[in-house]
Formats: structure tokens, C-alpha cells, sequence
């Protein structure tokens, strides 16, 4: 019986509490900006959601086609999943296009745990509870770690119910196919493979 009453109060307590929070971005999240131009900036507060399996949180630029172009922009799509070039010969990486992006995720408040990210480029980093801060470049074609349009920027195991904020800023100009458009999105991972 004390179980259950505690169990009540302390969902009460959750739900009462995320009311008198400010207002932070839902996560999944997806932003539409154009971040084959360099200097476009995006930036958000969320709360990582709780998740009995982990509390992973991605986040990933999306380059997909725009609405009305089917047929030809999955040609092109394909294309650049595979990492072909129009003759759908493999692109060499100083042929290829590279997002470059600078990406900073800073904990807001008291967070007790050391978080673990990794990046496009490299693989399991451990950091202090301090801000994290990434040069990250990514090929426009070739394989994502997704059947998807994601490229993933970061993946961060981030305390649960805690507040962080995202700042990601794109560092050059990329050539997008006709037809695409980008947008970043912040999705919600597990632990649990």
C-alpha cells in the first residue's frame, strides 16, 4: 500500500513540476532550415525524456527531396545514399561534398552524471559535466547509419529529466542537389540494441 501512494506521489510530483517548467523544445524535433548555407544557425532547449532503456539523444541533418519531385529526386536520393555521382560511378572523397558543422551541447542546471557522446567522426567520448564542443564534417553522398535521409552529427547519453541546450551552426556552403532541402532533427535513442 505505501508502494502505491508513493509511487502516485512521486508521478504527481514529476507532472506538477514539468508544468512550471519554461517552455522547451518536445523531442522527437525536427527544424526546416537550409544548412548548405554557411553561417545558418539553429538552437534549442529540451528536456531529455525518460526512457527505461537509456537516454540516448541524436542529433542528425536530414537532406531529402522537397514534395512534387518524386521521380527524379529518388533517382537522385539513391544516388546519393550509395554515394554515386550521375553516371552512378562511386564519388571519390575530393569529388564529394562535406557539411561541415560546429555543434555545442551544454547541460543547464545541476547534472550529476559525465556524459557520453560520439560524433560522425569519432567513435565513445567521455566528458566532465561541462559544455561539449564539436567540429563535425559529414559527406553530403555517401552512407548514412540509416536506410533514412539522417546523417547522425552526435549521439549524447544525456541524464534523464534533465535540461540542456543545443546550439549547431553550419561552417560552409554545400551544393544540394535540385530539389532538396535540409532540415535538423533531434530524436530520442535507447540504450537498449
Amino acid at each position: 500500500m505505501k508502494l502505491r501512494y508513493y509511487i502516485l506521489g512521486t508521478i504527481t510530483i514529476v507532472l506538477a513540476y514539468r508544468g512550471c517548467q519554461p517552455s522547451y523544445t518536445n523531442i522527437p524535433n525536427t527544424s526546416d532550415l537550409d544548412f548548405s548555407k554557411k553561417g545558418t544557425t539553429y538552437e534549442t532547449e529540451f528536456i531529455v525524456p525518460v526512457n527505461i532503456f537509456g537516454s540516448w539523444i541524436d542529433f542528425a541533418i536530414a537532406t531529402y527531396p522537397q514534395r512534387g519531385h518524386d521521380e527524379e529526386a529518388g533517382r537522385v536520393s539513391y544516388r546519393m545514399k550509395q554515394g554515386l555521382d550521375k553516371n552512378y560511378q562511386p564519388i571519390s572523397p575530393e569529388k564529394n561534398q562535406y557539411y561541415k558543422f560546429k555543434i555545442t551541447l551544454t547541460p543547464l542546471g545541476w547534472a550529476s552524471k559525465k556524459i557520453k557522446y560520439g560524433t560522425y567522426s569519432k567513435k565513445l567520448n567521455i566528458n566532465t559535466k561541462d559544455k561539449i564542443e564539436e567540429i563535425v564534417t559529414i559527406p553530403l553522398y555517401g552512407k548514412a547509419y540509416t536506410n533514412g535521409p539522417l546523417k547522425y552529427i552526435m549521439s549524447a547519453e544525456l541524464q534523464q529529466y534533465r535540461s540542456y541546450h543545443v546550439k549547431i551552426e553550419s561552417l560552409q556552403d554545400v551544393q544540394l542537389p535540385k530539389y532538396f532541402k535540409t532540415s535538423f532533427d533531434i530524436e530520442e535513442g535507447s540504450g537498449k540494441h
